[in-house]
């Protein structure tokens, strides 16, 4: 991830860097779900210097700005900048205070999300070294009834609400008619049928805030993701849902293909 001004006077182009043979070079490429690593895949770590390193874990065929990845940097101010993207950040390491036009000052730490919606100028106040995820989404200007004026604070114990009693859910933050998202969501105990897979068209980062869950591919790969571990499963990647426990989760929906999701055996 780059700063703010950066990113927004260059056109917006993210750096592509090399990466792990768990990563495609491009979305249609992906063939399983990826695990984030704070430090970077391990034995490929981050690219960069002693100022800024980072990491691209998942990067979008149709536009590479649409991301998401691991990033570090040394203290440093900057702004105000109005980006023309949305950015989820779950921080990892350190603290950061954003600013907004109205001056509305909110220090995140470690452990602490937050999401700044496209259109809303901020500045970026670090004083000290500073590690989160990042998705970088919502590339493309659209016609929404009501935006968001300021960055959003995502609360893990906000009040979640649903239907039926399996699953609840709050939306922090939604655009294009609400195929893409993020908020928070929490499920009881459920598990795919043994032969059906969920194939999304869209790509997902899941932060698990509670609770543990099991993720099959197609070719048999199973991995489990607990309290404090990040995934993100691609557009068109076909996968199994085991889930023995409650869960609780930190969710972004991006990357949308126009293709329907499909539920395969």
């Amino acid at each position: 991830m780059k700063k703010i001004i950066t990113l927004f006077v260059v056109g917006l182009v993210v750096v592509s860097f090399v990466i792990g043979a768990e990563i495609a070079a491009a979305a249609d490429d992906y063939k399983t779900f990826i695990r984030l690593h704070p430090m970077g895949p391990p034995g490929v770590g981050m690219k960069g210097d002693e100022t800024e390193k980072e990491h691209v874990y998942h990067s979008s065929a149709a536009n590479e700005l649409i991301s998401a990845g691991v990033w570090q940097h040394a203290p440093y101010t900057e702004g105000p900048a109005t980006p023309n993207y949305s950015e989820f950040m779950l921080y990892l390491d350190g603290s950061v205070t954003l600013i907004d036009s109205e001056g509305r000052e909110d220090t995140f730490k470690a452990g602490e999300a937050s999401l700044v919606p496209r259109g809303v100028e901020y500045t970026w106040k670090q004083t000290e070294p500073i590690r989160k995820y990042w998705v970088i989404f919502d590339v493309v200007e659209t016609k929404e009834a009501k935006r968001p004026k300021s960055y959003i604070r995502f609360d893990p114990n906000v009040e979640l609400k649903g239907e039926g009693g399996r699953t609840k859910e709050h939306m922090y933050y939604a655009a294009n008619e609400e195929k893409i998202s993020a908020g928070v969501w929490e499920a009881q105990p459920q598990t795919s049928p043994p032969s059906d897979y969920h194939t999304p068209n869209y790509t997902e980062l899941m932060y698990i805030l509670e609770g543990s869950v099991t993720l099959e591919d197609k070719a048999g790969r199973e991995d489990t993701f607990k309290a404090g571990d990040a995934v993100i499963v691609p557009r068109g990647v076909a996968y199994k849902w085991k889930q023995s426990e409650y869960i609780k989760k930190y969710w972004v929906i991006y990357d949308v293909d126009p293709s329907s999701a499909t539920d395969e055996p």
